[in-house]
């Protein structure tokens, strides 16, 4: 369906009375419904959406593009069919909603969530409320990088100095020190060692092979070849150039590569710049820039990994300064160590905690909110009688459990919730942030995206709607009021196409006071 847009007419009427419209003729052959600007779903433009190709694209660069949504029967992520370009709707107050997880989302007022009630407005939402985030990510990225890329830009992200332009790396672990090396030989590159401070240094040059000399590396602009023979060309590809440690984020061939080449990054960077808390059975991952531990985040829903982003205090030199710690617990340790390869001294320290942790059940985190107990189709009298309980947490019950008991009674809905693709995320703060520009884009298929590197979040419709004696699309209450006009230029192509009647849309009587002569 070709894009509508409002006659020049129709532009000078809504700006000159926003609120009270008036009919341009009493000839009138379509109807034209414009939704005022920034009553729409707006999100502000730095927000990022999830795309099928693993991509994380800023609303403000989207453009047609096939986004990841949600759909709201299977509960199931999904690719969508192409979406609509995000278009600008002005400046809007907005607020930020920040989850216990670590997520952060920024939106207009109007900008709904999904909750365990249903979909909510951002200024209906209350701190300890849930809203509803990505489990998992089934993505798999089909762009393959070369041999030693990824391994090289997890190392470079975590004990890498690239802020000059040059690659040198710093560690303490004389088993990364001979497996930077290792990578080094095989990339045909030399090292140069140096020991300061009780630290090795190592700084990378060279690298002429034929396997190397020329690559195609994905997300180029025009997909033109790269020359790629040498490390400080590899570090412009991944878009290291000139940063420090706080300006760091996920490269964006790192998304779209395939979930092993991914592992291989993140394993990288967690002996880097990972902890391996014994005590707590707990792995920790540290940064100084908390969007690369969020992209971090959201790269490990690949592997069906949970995780929480945190801030932590820290001295340095006898100053504070703010850092972030990325906290993985419980069963999804186990996951990490499972699909994520940890080079050097940190492996046998995974290894350690592996040894000593019991598994089964024990997942605090990704929990079912109360609520689940009403589509029980017996009551916990009749499942303790069959010996199986369950607490009654204030929050809800644990994932495990809730399957449980879907098998126990054989229960299709508890089944579903049981094993969807939601993890309930706990509403820690709402802040008020003043009036920024922002943008809605619109997925057709089911209306449903993935904003902010996991948060589900719903569209907006088009807001401009043609009519002609019948709706051309579905016009969605949260707009009202529609304004109304009437456009006198009857070789507009408003793209109508087969759909409910107005009077499906208004009571009965109400049609004629919107279409009745005596309006027009």
């Amino acid at each position: 369906m070709p894009q509508v847009t409002a006659p020049t007419q129709v532009q000078r009427l809504y700006r000159a009375n926003p609120v009270a419209w008036r009919l341009i003729s009493s000839e009138a052959k379509y109807i034209v419904a414009y939704g005022p600007r920034r009553e729409s779903k707006c999100l502000l433009a730095h927000e990022r959406l999830l795309l099928s190709d693993g991509r994380l694209v800023p609303i403000r660069d989207v453009k047609q593009d096939v986004l990841v949504g949600f759909d709201e029967q299977s509960l199931r992520l999904r690719p969508y069919t192409q979406n609509e370009r995000a278009e600008s709707q002005g400046y809007d107050a907005c607020l930020k909603v920040s989850t216990a997880s670590g997520y952060e989302l920024s939106g207009n007022r109007g900008h709904p969530l999904l909750t365990p009630a249903g979909w909510k407005r951002l200024d209906q939402l209350r701190v300890g409320e849930y809203v509803a985030t990505a489990r998992s990510c089934p993505i798999q990225g089909h762009q393959r990088l070369p041999n030693g890329m990824p391994l090289f830009a997890g190392f470079m992200m975590g004990d890498g100095g690239t802020k000059y332009n040059n690659a040198i790396f710093t560690t303490a672990d004389p088993q990364l020190l001979r497996r930077v090396q290792h990578l080094a030989r095989t990339l045909s590159w030399t090292t140069n060692v140096r020991v300061w401070r009780g630290t090795w240094h190592v700084g990378f040059a060279g690298g002429h092979t034929d396997a190397l000399k020329w690559t195609e590396i994905p997300g180029q602009q025009g997909g033109s070849r790269q020359k790629t023979t040498g490390p400080r060309a590899w570090i412009r590809l991944l878009g290291l150039s000139g940063k420090g440690s706080h300006d760091k984020r996920v490269p964006e061939v790192i998304f779209t590569a395939p979930n092993d080449q991914i592992a291989e990054f993140i394993g990288a960077y967690t002996a880097c710049d990972g902890h391996i808390a014994q005590h707590r059975r707990q792995i920790q991952l540290a940064s100084v820039s908390q969007g690369l531990l969020q992209d971090i985040k959201h790269l490990l829903l690949r592997f069906g990994i949970l995780s929480i982003l945190t801030p932590h205090m820290q001295r340095y030199e006898g100053r504070p300064y703010r850092s972030y710690l990325l906290k993985i617990n419980g069963p999804f340790v186990k996951q990490f160590a499972e699909q994520i390869p940890v080079p050097g001294v940190k492996a046998k320290a995974l290894a350690a905690v592996l040894a000593k942790q019991s598994w089964e059940d024990h997942n605090i985190l990704d929990i079912i909110p109360n609520g689940w107990q009403q589509h029980l189709k017996h009551g916990e009298k009749w499942h303790k009688l069959r010996g199986l309980r369950w607490g009654r947490n204030p929050r809800g019950n644990g994932r495990a459990i809730v399957a449980r008991v879907a098998d126990h009674e054989e229960n299709p809905i508890l089944k579903r919730l049981a094993t969807s693709d939601i993890f309930w995320d706990r509403i820690t703060a709402i802040e008020d942030i003043g009036h920024h520009e922002v943008f809605n884009v619109e997925v057709p298929d089911g209306h449903v995206y993935v904003a902010s590197g996991g948060i589900i979040s719903h569209n907006s419709v088009s807001c401009l709607i043609g009519m002609h004696y019948h709706v051309t699309q579905r016009v969605d209450r949260t707009y009202w009021p529609v304004r109304v006009a009437a456009v006198r230029d009857t070789r507009v192509n408003l793209g109508i196409s087969t759909a409910p009647t107005i009077k499906e849309w208004f009571p009965e009587g109400q049609a004629s006071k919107w279409w009745g002569k005596e309006q027009i």
